[in-house]
This record gives structure tokens, sequence and C-alpha cells, in this order.
């Protein structure tokens, strides 16, 4: 996140002021703040709405943490006994997911966490089969939007992995939309 502007005290009008400039585009830094997801316009990374310790993810292999696949970087997770990895989300409040980067082959909206029997006996909220080409091209799926409104809990499974291969390694899941409560006024941060 950038910081745009800031003020001392706690001067109502300034803060208005501080608003109005900001809102009509008047910024002290004359760059536009660039979206993190080009091809998602208007969207966010939700993944700083999500309760972390809450995180579960069954058949991943010991020797990583799940939730290193949350943020960018050079770490990953990879599947354990076999190639399916099963992940429960929670987030701390409603959102709605736009798309999700890093594909998984099914998805699930609304449900409490599941378990591989839940994951292949039920219809998923949306599924895709990805390929090379689509990783090679970003690796946003974007979702059916009007099926993940509201959403507090989801849960991915992947069934299989590119290549048949035993074990299924992600590098980074990223949930893209926006929070239904907005309540991040860090736009304007006032110092005492």
């Amino acid at each position: 996140m950038q910081k745009v502007d800031s003020f001392s005290g706690a001067d109502p009008k300034k803060l208005v002021e501080t608003i109005v400039k900001l809102s009509s585009g008047e910024a002290s830094s004359s760059k536009p703040l660039e979206a993190e997801f080009p091809s998602c316009p208007g969207h966010v990374n939700l993944n700083q709405f999500l309760i972390k310790k809450q995180l579960e993810c069954l058949n991943y292999s010991e020797k990583c943490d799940p939730q290193n696949i949350l943020n960018t970087g050079e770490s990953f997770l990879s599947s354990d006994v076999d190639e399916q990895l099963l992940f429960n989300y929670h987030f701390s409040q409603p959102v709605k997911i736009y798309a999700i980067k890093f594909i998984p082959t099914k998805g699930f909206a609304f449900s409490q966490f599941l378990f591989f029997s839940d994951a292949e006996s039920m219809n998923p909220t949306d599924s895709t089969e990805l390929t090379e080409e689509f990783y090679k091209s970003g690796g946003i799926f974007k979702v059916k939007f009007v099926r993940f409104q509201n959403i507090n809990n989801i849960s991915i499974f992947i069934e299989d992995n590119i290549g048949d291969g035993d074990v299924t390694s992600l590098q980074n899941i990223t949930f893209i939309g926006t929070a239904t409560q907005q309540s991040d006024f860090s736009v304007v941060t006032a110092k005492e």
C-alpha cells in the first residue's frame, strides 16, 4: 500500500480538506496509484482479510508452511501423499471474490471446512481445468462472480496437477475482489 498524504492533529476541517483533495486527484504525488491486477480493474488483493490462524491445509508436506503461499516470494507448498491438496480459508469479514490467482481445479463458496470425501462428492461452486499456457499468461482465474458474493469461507480442492505427477507444488494463492465492509481509512493517516 502506498502512503499518499498525512497530517497531524485532530482538525476536522483539515481532515475534510485532505479527503476532498485526495478524492479529486490532487494528491501530493502526481503519479496515479497503479492497479495490482490490471486484468481485474477495481479489485484488490483480499489476502489481507484472511485469518491466517484459521487456515487449514490437508495433505501438505510438513517441510512447508501453508501460510507462506499467501505471500509472494520464493516459498512454495507441496502435497505429501499424492497430488491432491485441500485448502480451507476464513475471511475476517465478508468479501466478494472476483478472481483467484493460482488456479484450483475446484472451488467451493459458502462451505464450512471440507474434507477430501466432501470435496470429491460435492458439486463445486466453480471449477476449471488449467493448462501450462494458462499459468504462463498470468494464472488469474475469474470465478463466476455472482456465486462468490458475501463470502466468509472458501475451500479450494486441487484434484490433480499438470502432467499427472505424484506431487503438486504451489508458490502463491491470491484472492482478488472487494471487501463488503470497507473500514480501511489508511488513505488519510493522522499523527498525534
